[in-house]
């Protein structure tokens, strides 16, 4: 994990990872289940989802 202290540092500011993390936080939720895709409601509307560029 990029959050232990044997991670390089340099991982954590890659840009692919910082896209990564915001996409993550917006799809999915960790809850007493444990990890889980947010329904429809629990996810950002449109127009506060990460606007990212096309694969490509």
């Amino acid at each position: 994990m990029l959050a232990e202290p044997t991670a390089p540092v340099y991982l954590a500011d890659l840009d692919a990872v910082r896209v990564l993390r915001v996409v993550w936080a917006q799809e999915y939720l960790r809850d007493a289940r444990g990890v889980r895709r947010r329904e429809g409601k629990e996810r950002p509307p449109g127009a506060e989802r990460a606007d990212l560029p096309a694969p490509g």
